[in-house]
């Protein structure tokens, strides 16, 4: 193998996070289409049900809101919104157990992104239609570098942790590593895998209530830099 082939061998890389973000842009689940509708945001559709995937990365709306990735079904006018985290691997002698060998340390970054969360006035179900399994919208991905499998086409495996957990288990320093600092991993946060959470939002069991994507479309069409309109009416009809 000569320099040139061995430095580009992929399992020499791990992607940082917008490699992830990009990857999971470009899926969903397996049975259903997913077409992609601009650099930024794709479509999926199994034939009951339709959402739009949008990349808000290092746009207005993350800065805004602290998200990178939301779904946006269109049947139940609901979005549920992602931050993305990639986990660090460390080494074997620092965690012998595996789900503590990938982990996130930097607990100012998700404080910080949890205080912009939380500037949204979450409003409850008018009906059973409306109702949501959790209530806030706001969701964390935890991914390690590792994830992309090229022949997949569900979402990436990570940890997916609900925003309103996470404040809590922080508030209460639940997250801790080995010599006490902060550090959260599969060992001790509580989270679920890809395939529920595929199945809670295709479901409509995730997301905001009418009352709350209305808030969040007003945000959007008010702080949007024109790269990206999600909504432009509140209806079956998005555009991007």
């Amino acid at each position: 193998m000569n320099t040139a082939t061995s430095f580009l061998n992929p399992e020499l890389f791990e992607d940082n996070e917008d490699d992830l973000l990009f990857a999971d842009l470009r899926r969903f689940d397996t049975n259903g289409v997913l077409t992609a509708t601009s650099g930024s945001t794709s479509r999926y559709s199994d034939g009951e049900f339709t959402v739009l995937i949008a990349n808000v990365n290092r746009k207005p709306v993350e800065h805004l809101m602290g998200v990178d990735l939301l779904y946006w079904d269109q049947t139940a006018e609901s979005f549920t919104l992602l931050q993305y985290k990639r986990l660090m691997r460390v080494a074997k002698a620092e965690a012998d157990d595996a789900p503590q060998r990938w982990r996130y340390t930097r607990r100012n970054d998700l404080v910080e992104q949890l205080e912009k969360m939380s500037k949204l006035k979450v409003a409850p179900p008018v009906d059973s239609t409306d109702w949501r399994f959790v209530t806030s919208p706001f969701w964390f991905k935890f991914v390690r570098g590792d994830a992309f499998k090229p022949n997949d086409r569900e979402v990436l495996k990570g940890l997916y942790v609900p925003a309103e957990y996470l404040r809590i288990g922080i508030e209460e320093n639940a997250f801790t590593g080995p010599n006490g600092g902060f550090a959260l991993h599969g060992g001790n946060a509580r989270y679920i895998n890809r395939g529920p959470f595929i199945h809670l939002v295709s479901r409509q069991f995730t997301g905001s209530t009418r009352a709350t994507s209305e808030q969040i479309a007003d945000l959007i069409r008010q702080n949007s830099d024109h790269e990206l309109v999600v909504v432009a009416k509140m209806n079956d009809t998005a555009t991007a």
